[in-house]
């Protein structure tokens, strides 16, 4: 009787893990690997860069690791496809959430922040997504820097002042 076998598929999806980890780090803040995969990867909590508290909030994380990277004829353009459901799930979440495609072959992965993505989208309707829907990254705009993290905190910082005064737990 043979053995579990340890596939590709599960090497480059650590990969894209470590990948974005070491970003996260260097910035001095924490990645959550959610051991349950119903649409989220991981969880982003993030910490004063003075005075090292934890801050309100979180980003959640998609990976998604291929070795055949979809780029269009432009050469600029990478191309992803995303199930409803899952749009369904990230669309309508508070937080920010990421969809990070990591590219395995050439060890780079590109961003996108789902919510801004499709709200500005001007004919984007969720009622009319059948059953996936195509994502469009721009391959230089969209690459996942240390930079892209800072970007990553600012929108997730936003939300926490953008709902301050407006959400109540008084029922």
């Amino acid at each position: 009787m043979r053995k579990k076998i340890r596939t590709r598929q599960h090497v480059i999806e650590d990969l894209s893990r470590n990948y974005i980890e070491r970003f996260v780090l260097i910035q001095g803040h924490t990645l959550e690997i959610i051991t349950h995969d119903y649409g989220y990867d991981l969880n982003l909590y993030t910490y004063n860069k003075d005075t090292g508290e934890i801050e309100n909030g979180y980003s959640s994380i998609q990976l998604k690791a291929t070795d055949n990277l979809f780029i269009l004829n432009d050469k600029k353009t990478v191309c992803f496809s995303i199930d409803r459901r899952d749009l369904e799930l990230w669309y309508y979440e508070l937080y920010p959430v990421f969809l990070v495609v990591y590219d395995a072959k050439e060890d780079r992965a590109f961003w996108i922040y789902i919510q801004a993505y499709f709200n500005n989208l001007p004919s984007f309707d969720m009622r009319k997504v059948k059953n996936s829907i195509t994502i469009h990254m721009d391959i230089v705009k969209d690459k996942l820097d240390i930079k892209s993290i800072d970007k990553i905190i600012k929108y997730k910082n936003r939300i926490n002042y953008m709902s301050e005064g407006v959400i109540s737990h008084d029922f």
